[in-house]
This record gives C-alpha cells, structure tokens and sequence, in this order.
C-alpha cells in the first residue's frame, strides 16, 4: 500500500506528539511495544472467532428480532418526543403563552364585534405584565407575535386586533 505525502507528514506529526507526551523515546517506544503486543493479541482472538461477546443463532428467529426491535425502536420515539416537550425552549414558550392567555382571560373581553388597537392591548399588557409577573416587559414585537396566533390582525396605518377588546378598570 503506497501513502500519499500528507499521511507520512501526518504519521510523522503523531509520532512526535507520542514522543512528547510520552516524555521521551524510550517511553514512547514501550508503550507502542504495549500497544502492538495487545493488537496482536486481540487479532488471534478474532482469528479464533472468540471476539463476540453474545453469540446469537439467529435461525428461524428473526421475525421475533424484528418485532422486538421495532417496540425498542417505538419506546425510544416515544421517549424522545416526550422529552421534546420539556426542551428548555418549549417550556419557556408554554409559560408566555399562559401569561398572555392569563390575561386575556382577566383583562380582555373576545369575540366581540370591532377592532381594538395593537398599541392598546400592548400598554394594557405591559402595565399588567409589570404589576404582576415581571419587571422586565415584553416587547411589541413579541407581544405582536403571540397576540397574531390567536387574533387576525388588520392594518390600515394603524395596527388592530380583531374581536379582541379590553374590559373597564371596573370590570376586571
């Protein structure tokens, strides 16, 4: 087998990164002694066929293997879609979706006729939002996004909400 130039420079770089780790030539000669004895060694083992740590005979089994692996395949799917739901991004999403949703349910009135301003319903969510969850508010842009699941936006120079409005202060 004839090596092209760049695997002899390599092999020569490794070679002297063992003989630097090892801390000198001899050392380094030892441990590739080591290292050969025990390849030689593992290389008889597979000639004898002794590798395998199981040996299966398989013989009229395998629609039973393939059964078993497709459940092992199943539970394995299930547990990462699973697992998904927990990812940090998702339960981070969940939690602001509950916020919004919680306000709308305490501050908002829905399906109703008409249009209320983007603006509006973003103020009104920023003072509860301070009041209540957080210090640091939300901005238009997010609030925009999450209101946009739920309601149809209308835009004639000024941004609205459809069959969204907010209740009174003496109403909540």
């Amino acid at each position: 087998m004839k090596l092209k130039w760049w695997e002899y420079v390599s092999v020569f770089f490794e070679a002297i990164a063992l003989i630097y780790k090892c801390r000198g030539l001899a050392k380094a000669q030892s441990y590739l002694n080591k290292e050969i004895a025990m390849l030689q060694q593992r290389s008889l083992i597979m000639e004898r066929g002794d590798d395998a740590m199981i040996t299966i005979d398989g013989g009229n089994m395998q629609s039973h293997l393939e059964a078993f692996m497709g459940e092992i395949l199943e539970k394995i799917q299930i547990r990462a879609s699973e697992e998904g739901k927990d990812a940090p991004a998702i339960v981070e999403y969940r939690k602001q979706e509950d916020i919004l949703h919680e306000w709308i349910r305490k501050c908002c009135i829905v399906d109703v006729p008409g249009e209320t301003s983007a603006l509006e319903l973003y103020e009104a969510f920023s003072r509860w939002w301070i009041m209540g969850a957080s210090i640091k508010k939300i901005s238009l842009k997010k609030f925009d996004m999450m209101m946009g699941r739920d309601f149809k936006k209308k835009t004639n120079g000024i941004h609205r909400y459809c069959r969204i409005g907010l209740l009174k202060a003496d109403e909540d």
